[in-house]
């Protein structure tokens, strides 16, 4: 269903810039649209080549995570307070989807090394409830 709601969006977004004059800004973090790395930004293979072939090859399609980003291009001013805000709500987008690509041997991994040590902690509470007595 994803992929159909991806294709529904792609067309309406090629669509409209087809029949306007005006470059492209999308300002998402899903992954449909292409993918950020170490703070730069890649647009799906697909959907740029569609945009140059159907739209133009002079008009500009840009992705983004920031809305911020958009806003400065579009010449909007927003406030350092909530360019801070989304810049934090990015970072936590983020290392949620690295989080959430790490193959589960890796989570159990830390998960079991934190269990490790928080048993440990236990016992050693423990055994000065008992020195104490």
């Amino acid at each position: 269903m994803s992929l159909c709601i991806y294709c529904t969006r792609s067309f309406v977004l090629l669509r409209c810039a087809e029949q306007g004059n005006f470059n492209v800004i999308i300002v998402s973090r899903d992954s449909d649209y292409g993918v950020t790395i170490a703070k730069e930004t890649y647009i799906n293979d697909w959907l740029l080549r569609e945009f140059r072939n159907r739209v133009s090859k002079k008009r500009q399609i840009t992705l983004t995570p920031r809305l911020s980003e958009a806003l400065e291009v579009l010449k909007v001013q927003i406030s350092a307070e909530e360019e801070k805000v989304e810049e934090e709500l990015v970072e936590a987008s983020e290392e949620n989807r690295i989080a959430a690509a790490a193959p589960s041997t890796i989570r159990d991994k830390y998960f079991d090394e934190w269990l490790k040590t928080m048993q440990q902690k236990m016992r050693d509470v423990d055994a000065q409830r008992i020195v104490s007595r």
